[in-house]
Order: C-alpha cells, then structure tokens, then sequence
C-alpha cells in the first residue's frame, strides 16, 4: 500500500470486517489489516467497489446498505 506521502507500507493480512451503524450492520470483504498505518481507515473507494453509499455532510459520513 502507498500511502499519502508516496510512503510505501506492506499489510499484513486480508479479511473480513462488520461495521456497526444505526441502521444495521454493514459486511466488508477483503480489508486489509496494515498496522503501520498507525490508525484505523476505511476507504472510501473499497465502500463504493462493495455498493455502499456514501455521503458527507460538514461534520458527518453516512455509509449506507446496497447504494440507498
């Protein structure tokens, strides 16, 4: 993975993750684990690949089931 500053880190593994959200839950798949990036992320792109919605606000994300 590169990141921001052209840095390249390598991840460590690959699975599966359950976001818990006030409508439900939402499954990821093939999500990285990168512990040298020092926090948890979650990329935008890999959401919208998996036919989430996402939609920002000034001081909110909203990630949504199948696009709704």
């Amino acid at each position: 993975m590169t990141i921001a500053d052209g840095t390249k880190i390598q991840a460590k593994g690959i699975g599966e993750i359950t976001v818990a959200t006030e409508a439900g839950s939402i499954g990821l798949t093939d999500i990285w684990h990168v512990p040298d990036i020092g926090g948890n992320q979650l990329p935008v792109s890999r959401m919208v690949d998996a036919r989430k919605g996402v939609e920002f606000g000034p001081t909110t994300c909203t990630v949504s089931r199948d696009g709704i």
